[in-house]
Protein backbone atom coordinates (compact mmCIF):
# COMPACT_ATOMS: atom_id res chain seq x y z
CA UNK A 1 0.00 0.00 0.00
CA UNK A 2 2.58 2.14 0.85
CA UNK A 3 4.90 1.58 -2.21
CA UNK A 4 1.69 2.38 -4.53
CA UNK A 5 0.84 5.79 -2.40
CA UNK A 6 5.11 6.78 -3.40
CA UNK A 7 4.49 5.57 -7.21
CA UNK A 8 1.53 7.57 -7.32
CA UNK A 9 3.17 10.59 -5.15
CA UNK A 10 6.15 10.42 -7.54
CA UNK A 11 3.45 10.58 -10.38
CA UNK A 12 2.06 13.61 -9.41
CA UNK A 13 5.14 15.20 -8.56
CA UNK A 14 7.16 14.49 -12.46
CA UNK A 15 3.72 16.20 -13.74
CA UNK A 16 3.55 19.25 -11.31
CA UNK A 17 7.76 19.43 -12.67
CA UNK A 18 6.56 18.95 -16.56
CA UNK A 19 3.99 21.63 -16.26
CA UNK A 20 6.60 23.66 -14.51
CA UNK A 21 9.10 23.30 -17.02
CA UNK A 22 6.88 24.22 -19.74
CA UNK A 23 5.70 26.95 -18.70
CA UNK A 24 8.91 28.45 -17.78
CA UNK A 25 9.99 27.67 -21.13
CA UNK A 26 7.27 29.71 -22.52
CA UNK A 27 7.87 32.48 -20.31
CA UNK A 28 11.11 32.71 -21.25
CA UNK A 29 10.72 32.66 -25.51
CA UNK A 30 8.21 35.48 -24.65
CA UNK A 31 11.01 37.27 -22.80
CA UNK A 32 12.89 36.81 -25.89
CA UNK A 33 10.60 37.19 -28.09
CA UNK A 34 9.94 40.79 -26.42
CA UNK A 35 12.95 41.91 -25.71
CA UNK A 36 13.27 41.08 -29.78
CA UNK A 37 10.45 43.48 -30.66
CA UNK A 38 11.66 46.44 -28.37
CA UNK A 39 15.74 45.87 -29.68
CA UNK A 40 13.62 46.24 -33.38
CA UNK A 41 11.69 49.19 -32.29
CA UNK A 42 15.08 50.88 -30.71
CA UNK A 43 16.63 49.92 -34.42
CA UNK A 44 14.15 51.50 -36.17
CA UNK A 45 13.87 54.43 -33.93
CA UNK A 46 17.32 54.89 -34.60
CA UNK A 47 17.37 55.10 -38.05
CA UNK A 48 14.20 56.93 -38.46
CA UNK A 49 16.33 59.91 -36.92
CA UNK A 50 18.78 59.62 -38.90
CA UNK A 51 16.85 60.01 -41.54
CA UNK A 52 15.30 62.98 -40.21
CA UNK A 53 18.13 65.15 -41.97
CA UNK A 54 17.75 63.94 -46.11
CA UNK A 55 13.53 63.98 -45.18
CA UNK A 56 13.90 67.42 -44.12
CA UNK A 57 16.04 68.49 -46.82
CA UNK A 58 13.40 67.08 -49.77
CA UNK A 59 10.44 68.53 -47.85
CA UNK A 60 12.18 71.97 -48.13
CA UNK A 61 13.23 72.11 -51.50
CA UNK A 62 12.72 75.19 -53.67
CA UNK A 63 12.43 73.53 -57.12
CA UNK A 64 11.14 76.98 -58.59
CA UNK A 65 14.48 78.82 -58.04
CA UNK A 66 16.55 75.93 -59.15
CA UNK A 67 18.52 75.85 -62.54
CA UNK A 68 17.84 72.92 -64.58
CA UNK A 69 21.78 70.92 -63.72
CA UNK A 70 21.13 72.04 -60.05
CA UNK A 71 18.11 69.77 -60.38
CA UNK A 72 19.47 66.65 -61.48
CA UNK A 73 22.32 66.98 -59.30
CA UNK A 74 19.60 67.15 -56.35
CA UNK A 75 17.48 64.34 -58.32
CA UNK A 76 20.42 62.20 -58.38
CA UNK A 77 21.62 63.29 -54.56
CA UNK A 78 18.21 62.15 -53.38
CA UNK A 79 17.72 59.27 -55.12
CA UNK A 80 20.74 57.08 -54.26
CA UNK A 81 20.16 57.86 -50.30
CA UNK A 82 16.50 55.76 -50.01
CA UNK A 83 15.57 56.00 -46.05
CA UNK A 84 16.64 53.43 -43.55
CA UNK A 85 13.66 53.70 -41.29
CA UNK A 86 10.30 53.34 -43.08
CA UNK A 87 10.81 49.18 -44.21
CA UNK A 88 12.96 46.54 -42.30
CA UNK A 89 12.21 43.39 -44.70
CA UNK A 90 12.81 44.69 -47.96
CA UNK A 91 13.31 41.02 -50.11
CA UNK A 92 14.18 41.16 -53.93
CA UNK A 93 11.62 39.24 -56.39
CA UNK A 94 12.04 37.76 -59.74
CA UNK A 95 14.64 38.08 -62.47
CA UNK A 96 16.49 36.57 -64.74
CA UNK A 97 20.79 36.19 -65.68
CA UNK A 98 21.47 37.76 -68.65
CA UNK A 99 24.05 35.56 -69.69
CA UNK A 100 25.97 38.27 -72.16
CA UNK A 101 26.26 40.61 -69.72
CA UNK A 102 26.32 38.40 -66.22
CA UNK A 103 23.69 40.71 -64.67
CA UNK A 104 20.83 39.81 -63.28
CA UNK A 105 17.90 41.93 -65.19
CA UNK A 106 13.60 42.64 -63.97
CA UNK A 107 14.00 42.12 -60.21
CA UNK A 108 12.04 44.19 -58.13
CA UNK A 109 12.55 44.60 -54.49
CA UNK A 110 9.21 44.65 -52.36
CA UNK A 111 8.73 45.79 -49.01
CA UNK A 112 7.38 43.05 -46.69
CA UNK A 113 6.39 44.28 -43.34
CA UNK A 114 3.19 44.16 -44.45
CA UNK A 115 2.99 41.30 -46.42
CA UNK A 116 4.53 38.58 -44.68
CA UNK A 117 1.29 36.67 -44.40
CA UNK A 118 -0.06 34.66 -47.29
CA UNK A 119 -3.87 35.69 -46.24
CA UNK A 120 -2.60 39.32 -46.19
CA UNK A 121 -5.10 40.50 -49.08
CA UNK A 122 -2.16 41.45 -51.16
CA UNK A 123 -3.33 43.78 -54.72
CA UNK A 124 -0.80 44.31 -56.93
CA UNK A 125 -0.96 46.26 -60.38
CA UNK A 126 1.95 45.56 -62.92
CA UNK A 127 2.17 47.66 -65.92
CA UNK A 128 5.34 46.27 -68.34
CA UNK A 129 5.72 42.47 -68.56
CA UNK A 130 7.82 41.76 -71.72
CA UNK A 131 6.70 37.88 -71.89
CA UNK A 132 8.95 38.01 -68.34
CA UNK A 133 6.80 36.95 -65.29
CA UNK A 134 9.29 35.90 -62.70
CA UNK A 135 8.72 38.70 -60.51
CA UNK A 136 4.24 38.04 -60.75
CA UNK A 137 5.22 34.08 -60.32
CA UNK A 138 7.27 34.66 -56.83
CA UNK A 139 4.78 36.98 -55.29
CA UNK A 140 1.87 35.39 -56.10
CA UNK A 141 3.55 32.47 -53.68
CA UNK A 142 2.39 35.10 -50.89
CA UNK A 143 -1.16 35.14 -51.46
CA UNK A 144 -1.09 37.83 -53.78
CA UNK A 145 -3.34 38.59 -56.58
CA UNK A 146 -2.35 40.29 -59.51
CA UNK A 147 -3.34 42.20 -62.92
CA UNK A 148 -0.75 42.57 -65.21
CA UNK A 149 -1.15 44.57 -68.43
CA UNK A 150 0.63 44.88 -71.54
CA UNK A 151 -0.20 45.68 -74.78
CA UNK A 152 3.14 44.57 -76.34
CA UNK A 153 2.57 41.11 -75.77
CA UNK A 154 -0.27 38.06 -76.09
CA UNK A 155 -0.52 35.71 -73.30
CA UNK A 156 -3.47 34.03 -71.57
CA UNK A 157 -6.35 36.01 -69.31
CA UNK A 158 -5.16 33.83 -66.24
CA UNK A 159 -1.94 32.46 -65.20
CA UNK A 160 -2.64 30.19 -62.48
CA UNK A 161 -5.42 30.86 -60.07
CA UNK A 162 -3.80 34.26 -58.92
CA UNK A 163 -2.55 36.64 -62.06
CA UNK A 164 -4.96 38.37 -64.31
CA UNK A 165 -3.69 39.44 -67.83
CA UNK A 166 -5.12 42.22 -70.03
CA UNK A 167 -3.61 43.36 -73.10
CA UNK A 168 -3.50 46.82 -72.32
CA UNK A 169 -1.11 49.16 -71.80
CA UNK A 170 -0.88 52.53 -69.53
CA UNK A 171 -1.65 56.05 -70.63
CA UNK A 172 -2.50 59.72 -69.44
CA UNK A 173 -5.46 59.27 -71.99
CA UNK A 174 -7.80 56.09 -73.13
CA UNK A 175 -6.83 55.05 -76.71
CA UNK A 176 -7.44 52.03 -78.39
CA UNK A 177 -4.62 50.30 -76.60
CA UNK A 178 -4.44 52.69 -73.58
CA UNK A 179 -6.00 53.51 -70.79
CA UNK A 180 -5.36 55.18 -67.90
CA UNK A 181 -4.59 53.86 -64.12
CA UNK A 182 -7.60 55.19 -62.85
CA UNK A 183 -9.59 53.35 -65.60
CA UNK A 184 -8.37 50.17 -65.17
CA UNK A 185 -8.72 50.50 -61.05
CA UNK A 186 -12.68 51.22 -61.51
CA UNK A 187 -12.63 48.42 -63.74
CA UNK A 188 -11.60 45.92 -61.53
CA UNK A 189 -14.02 47.20 -58.90
CA UNK A 190 -10.73 48.00 -56.86
CA UNK A 191 -11.57 51.87 -56.30
CA UNK A 192 -11.93 50.92 -52.46
CA UNK A 193 -9.03 48.62 -52.02
CA UNK A 194 -5.26 49.41 -51.12
CA UNK A 195 -3.08 48.21 -53.89
CA UNK A 196 -0.50 46.60 -51.74
CA UNK A 197 2.30 47.14 -54.99
CA UNK A 198 2.18 48.86 -58.16
CA UNK A 199 4.71 47.95 -60.64
CA UNK A 200 5.75 50.07 -63.82
CA UNK A 201 8.11 49.32 -66.59
CA UNK A 202 7.51 50.98 -69.13
CA UNK A 203 10.12 52.36 -71.04
CA UNK A 204 9.57 55.75 -70.80
CA UNK A 205 5.92 56.23 -70.70
CA UNK A 206 6.41 56.93 -66.29
CA UNK A 207 7.79 60.22 -67.33
CA UNK A 208 4.32 60.28 -68.78
CA UNK A 209 2.24 59.12 -66.18
CA UNK A 210 3.95 59.58 -63.27
CA UNK A 211 3.38 63.03 -62.56
CA UNK A 212 -0.73 62.77 -63.33
CA UNK A 213 -0.94 60.07 -60.79
CA UNK A 214 0.62 62.39 -57.80
CA UNK A 215 -1.61 65.18 -59.29
CA UNK A 216 -4.98 63.54 -59.66
CA UNK A 217 -4.77 61.68 -56.12
CA UNK A 218 -4.64 58.14 -57.79
CA UNK A 219 -1.03 56.93 -55.31
CA UNK A 220 -3.10 57.60 -52.54
CA UNK A 221 -4.60 54.09 -52.43
CA UNK A 222 -0.86 52.51 -53.26
CA UNK A 223 0.97 51.36 -50.47
CA UNK A 224 4.00 50.94 -52.84
CA UNK A 225 5.03 52.01 -56.37
CA UNK A 226 8.54 50.40 -58.13
CA UNK A 227 9.31 52.51 -61.20
CA UNK A 228 12.27 52.19 -63.82
CA UNK A 229 13.09 54.96 -64.92
CA UNK A 230 14.56 55.97 -68.29
CA UNK A 231 15.94 58.74 -68.26
CA UNK A 232 17.56 59.40 -71.65
CA UNK A 233 15.14 62.06 -72.95
CA UNK A 234 15.43 64.08 -69.54
CA UNK A 235 19.38 64.44 -70.19
CA UNK A 236 19.07 65.27 -73.82
CA UNK A 237 16.83 67.97 -73.38
CA UNK A 238 18.54 68.96 -70.04
CA UNK A 239 14.77 69.17 -67.69
CA UNK A 240 14.72 67.81 -64.65
CA UNK A 241 13.18 69.97 -62.85
CA UNK A 242 9.80 68.37 -62.89
CA UNK A 243 10.85 64.95 -61.88
CA UNK A 244 12.15 66.27 -59.09
CA UNK A 245 9.18 68.41 -58.21
CA UNK A 246 7.29 64.67 -58.51
CA UNK A 247 9.63 63.62 -55.87
CA UNK A 248 9.36 65.95 -53.44
CA UNK A 249 5.54 65.67 -53.90
CA UNK A 250 5.75 62.14 -52.96
CA UNK A 251 7.79 63.38 -49.66
CA UNK A 252 4.95 65.31 -49.66
CA UNK A 253 2.01 62.77 -49.57
CA UNK A 254 3.72 60.33 -46.66
CA UNK A 255 6.12 58.18 -49.71
CA UNK A 256 9.74 57.74 -48.98
CA UNK A 257 11.94 56.03 -50.80
CA UNK A 258 13.28 52.72 -50.08
CA UNK A 259 15.06 51.54 -52.69
CA UNK A 260 18.06 52.72 -55.83
CA UNK A 261 18.42 49.78 -58.24
CA UNK A 262 20.75 51.65 -61.04
CA UNK A 263 20.56 49.44 -64.22
CA UNK A 264 23.74 47.62 -64.17
CA UNK A 265 23.13 46.21 -67.79
CA UNK A 266 22.47 49.92 -69.35
CA UNK A 267 25.20 50.79 -67.07
CA UNK A 268 26.20 54.64 -66.43
CA UNK A 269 27.07 56.71 -69.80
CA UNK A 270 28.97 60.17 -70.34
CA UNK A 271 26.25 62.81 -71.06
CA UNK A 272 28.06 65.58 -72.88
CA UNK A 273 29.27 68.45 -70.46
CA UNK A 274 28.02 67.20 -67.45
CA UNK A 275 29.61 63.69 -66.48
CA UNK A 276 28.27 60.00 -66.53
CA UNK A 277 24.86 58.91 -64.94
CA UNK A 278 22.88 56.02 -65.01
CA UNK A 279 20.07 56.91 -67.30
CA UNK A 280 18.07 53.69 -66.38
CA UNK A 281 17.03 52.53 -62.39
CA UNK A 282 14.63 50.96 -60.38
CA UNK A 283 13.05 52.63 -57.37
CA UNK A 284 10.67 51.83 -55.08
CA UNK A 285 8.52 54.44 -52.79
CA UNK A 286 6.68 53.23 -50.03
CA UNK A 287 3.92 55.23 -47.99
CA UNK A 288 5.23 55.81 -44.41
CA UNK A 289 2.53 54.19 -42.40
CA UNK A 290 4.55 50.96 -40.52
CA UNK A 291 6.89 52.01 -38.19
CA UNK A 292 5.74 56.23 -38.29
CA UNK A 293 4.23 55.12 -34.80
CA UNK A 294 7.84 55.17 -33.61
CA UNK A 295 8.11 59.00 -34.16
CA UNK A 296 5.37 59.90 -31.61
Amino acid sequence: MALRGAKELGVILLSMFAVLFVFYSWRSEQVVFEEDIRSVETMMTTFRKIDAGNVGKVLKLDIEHMSEDAARESLYNILSRPVQGVCRILKRFGGVWLKSAHVLDGDKFVCMDKLRSTNSGCLIYSFGINNEWSFEDMITKFGCEIYAYDHTIRAPPNRGENIHFIKKGIDTVKTEKMNTLDAFIEQNNHKNRTISYLKVDVEAAELKTFPQWIKKGTLQQVDQIALEFHLTALHNQNRFKELLQAVKDMYLMGFRLISYEPNSFAGPKKIKNTGSYYRFFEIVFMKDNVWNSEDQ
